[in-house]
């Protein structure tokens, strides 16, 4: 599996200034939109995801869906395309930290923080299920605390369409182990309840200071 770092400095419309994160799916950089000089994170897929023609297909598809959302507590997508064989999503800058991020301080949250982040989180998820996307990772890392104080989910980028359900093959598996639903995690197909699961295990994490579920699998 190979994670290499762009070797570029220009993607399209967006020149790269630093990278912020990495996951198994993509980079993570914060960029310019030069065409009105505002900052953006700009998530570049790691190539070897790009050599599956169904990925590619699944990746353009979700990308149009997630686009179409605009909601307060969901991270905005401005753009995505592909450039010299670099597929890209460019999303909202958030100027703030992730929840992730904010637990490895505060091993727990004063109970009505924690329940204004779920309000907050599960706000965004009705939205985006009404349009029939899944977000299918939501875990502390995928939800910013902004600045002036909201609460957003990030990374869209792996939604999915519950209509079609043909493009991802059954047995693969998207999301993070330790805040799947059981059928996630065994590789199932997944409703809007996948997301509410996930959230609830995030919203134990960070009422108790401990997952609910412990074990190497």
């Amino acid at each position: 599996m190979s994670t290499t770092l762009i070797n570029t400095k220009r993607i399209a419309n967006f020149e790269i200034n630093e990278l912020i994160g990495s996951g198994g799916m993509a980079n993570i950089y914060r960029a310019t939109q030069l065409s009105l000089e505002r900052p953006v994170a700009l998530k570049v897929l790691h190539r070897h995801l790009t050599m599956n023609d169904n990925f590619i297909t699944r990746f353009e598809k979700e990308a149009k869906r997630a686009a179409m959302l605009h909601h307060e507590n969901i991270v905005s997508i401005i753009d995505y395309g592909c450039q010299d064989g670099e597929y890209f999503i460019a999303m909202e800058y958030v100027e703030g930290q992730n929840l992730k991020q904010m637990m490895t301080r505060m091993k727990r949250l004063p109970l009505e923080v924690a329940l204004l982040i779920g309000r907050e989180v599960a706000s965004g998820l009705r939205y985006a299920h009404g349009f029939g996307l899944i977000h299918r990772d939501i875990k502390p890392a995928n939800i910013m605390l902004s600045s002036d104080g909201r609460v957003m989910i990030t990374d869209f980028g792996i939604a999915k369409d519950h209509q079609d359900m043909s493009i991802t093959d059954t047995g693969q598996m998207v999301g993070s182990p330790a805040y799947m639903s059981p059928e996630q995690a065994a590789g199932r197909p997944v409703d809007n309840r996948c997301d509410i699961f996930s959230l609830g295990i995030v919203l134990y994490e960070i009422i108790t200071g401990e997952k609910p579920f412990k074990g190497d699998n």
